[in-house]
């Protein structure tokens, strides 16, 4: 376990993310965490904290983070990205394939849908 999450910090460093945290600003509350092992569950978190806070690195890292057999949480993660990238209409299309596909418990692909939904407005607006 310890091995896995040194190599995740790796592929952090590797990626140019190790910076300070700036303030965050008024969120939304974030859907529910989906059911994963505890290695997966910090990884999880960390790469949705990247990928908020520094989407471009955070996209990066979901990519690669799956390359490793990060399975729907990294996905996920690189959803969330690409809405903080702009990209709305990949990452709703990204979410609803997501949560089509998903094994996870119905509350967590609701949620998924539910992030899914702000992207679809403005793609019809562009």
């Amino acid at each position: 376990m310890r091995r896995a999450i040194a190599v995740f910090a790796a592929l952090l460093v590797a990626v140019g993310i190790a910076r300070a945290e700036e303030p965050k600003s008024a969120r939304p509350a974030p859907p529910p965490v989906p059911a994963l092992e505890k290695e997966n569950a910090a990884n999880y978190q960390l790469c949705l904290s990247t990928a908020r806070t520094y989407p471009e690195q955070g996209f990066e890292l979901a990519g690669r983070w799956e390359g490793l057999g990060g399975g729907e949480a990294a996905k996920h993660c690189a959803a969330v990205a690409l809405i903080g990238l702009h990209q709305y209409p990949e990452a709703a299309q990204r979410l609803m394939a997501l949560a089509l596909s998903s094994k996870q418990s119905a509350d967590i692909r609701a949620g998924m849908l539910a992030q899914a939904g702000p992207g679809v407005v403005p793609c019809r607006q562009q």
